[in-house]
């Protein structure tokens, strides 16, 4: 029995006849069992075609010698398209269902949360790349790598997820900015500098909110596996260059698997005033607490709703669409969960001329109220031109 440095085992029988030693059996089974195949910053990905083709680059990264990368040589592995700045230039990428690179120049520490973990890497100029130690119970401990990653490999099925450090230009374009304000309300009230507030007309703000909205309902009932981000806020939402919007962070993330509709945790994570009642008072969770931060934000008590639009886009965009889309933000954040559309029917509410369901009114989540017994989500409130004197903002 013979193990290579590779860490294949073999097991050899000797052939009189031809004098030679023949491989009875090998342990290897595909190519990407090969130990660091791909080179350092490099993904095995055995789904690809045969042997040719299975290595690729982490994102923000690119061969380091494309002509050898071409011809089936990978020892080399990748480089980064853009240097680190070492500072508050760098973010992070997650990488899922994958298996976590070679810890042998890994660091480890029991006590520290996700959050903490993040800091620390972004505060160490050696440190490549950040996950959980325990992904159980939301994530415990901290693993932190350095310098070169090797041995990454994705899966077919579910695998592990980590973070890895790269340059922020090269996370989702040339250049993007967080969402500064929250969610529906910041696209009709977004504070940003004077000259590009100016380029962001209503049809580009309306744009944005149907984008988080379809990432949304990609998660929820496209993918592979149904993820419920249990994070979704303002600073997690990002835009590039085009303002396409991309929805980030899946540190906090859970996923459903066949007929599971919800889940229960004893350790409720995520940012207060983005949670629904229910994730946060009973740790139950579900699709409809997306939905939830999805609609919810921040806003002082004023009876004129003209409040949530700054002074710039009232003269650009359709007033009567953008009282909209905040009815639609009120049904996202009705206190019981199935009272709150899905995200399929915000797609449609926001792409279709149809009437709208009325909003709940507010209440304290502990029992079923009056109001909510007696007044369904399929009555009908409102087309276009409202009066919203009934109902003020969360």
């Amino acid at each position: 029995m013979v193990l290579s440095p590779d860490g294949v085992a073999q097991i050899l029988a000797w052939n009189d006849k031809k004098q030679s030693w023949t491989t009875n059996l090998n342990s290897e089974q595909d190519v990407c069992e090969q130990f660091a195949l791909c080179g350092p910053f490099g993904t095995c990905d055995s789904r690809k075609s045969g042997g040719d083709g299975v290595c690729g680059c982490v994102k923000g990264f690119e061969p380091k010698d494309p002509k050898k990368w071409k011809s089936g040589n990978w020892s080399d592995g990748c480089v980064r398209k853009t240097p680190l700045s070492c500072g508050n230039g760098d973010t992070f990428f997650l990488y899922m269902n994958g298996k976590l690179p070679d810890t042998r120049t890994a660091q480890y520490n029991t006590s520290m949360d996700l959050q903490s973990c993040k800091i620390a890497c972004l505060n160490n100029c050696s440190c490549t790349a950040y996950s959980n130690i325990d992904v159980r119970q939301g994530g415990m401990g901290c693993m932190l790598w350095f310098n070169d990653l090797n041995d990454i490999r994705d899966y077919y099925g579910p695998g592990l997820q980590f973070y890895v450090k790269t340059a922020d230009s090269d996370g989702t374009s040339s250049s993007k900015m967080k969402v500064i304000v929250p969610l529906v309300a910041a696209m009709l009230a977004i504070s940003l500098d004077e000259e590009l507030s100016k380029t962001l007309d209503w049809p580009m703000r309306q744009n944005i909110i149907c984008g988080i909205a379809r990432g949304l309902l990609y998660l929820h009932q496209d993918s592979r596996l149904r993820i419920i981000h249990r994070d979704l806020k303002a600073g997690n939402v990002l835009l590039d260059r085009e303002m396409n919007p991309r929805i980030s962070d899946f540190g906090m993330a859970k996923s459903f698997t066949g007929t599971q509709t919800e889940a229960y945790t004893t350790r409720v994570v995520g940012t207060f005033g983005y949670m629904s009642p229910e994730y946060a008072l009973d740790g139950t969770f579900s699709v409809k607490s997306d939905v939830y931060s999805f609609g919810a934000w921040t806003l002082y008590e004023e009876e004129k709703l003209s409040e949530l639009f700054d002074s710039k886009s009232l003269e650009t965009h359709d007033k009567f669409e953008a009282f909209r889309a905040i009815q639609i933000g009120l049904l996202c954040v009705n206190t019981y969960p199935e009272d709150r559309p899905s995200m399929s029917y915000v797609v449609s509410m926001l792409t279709c001329e149809t009437e709208l369901p009325r909003p709940m009114r507010p209440g304290a989540y502990n029992f079923k109220s009056s109001d909510s017994m007696t007044d369904p989500l399929t009555k009908t409130w409102t087309t276009s031109s409202i009066s919203l004197t009934d109902f003020g903002p969360r």
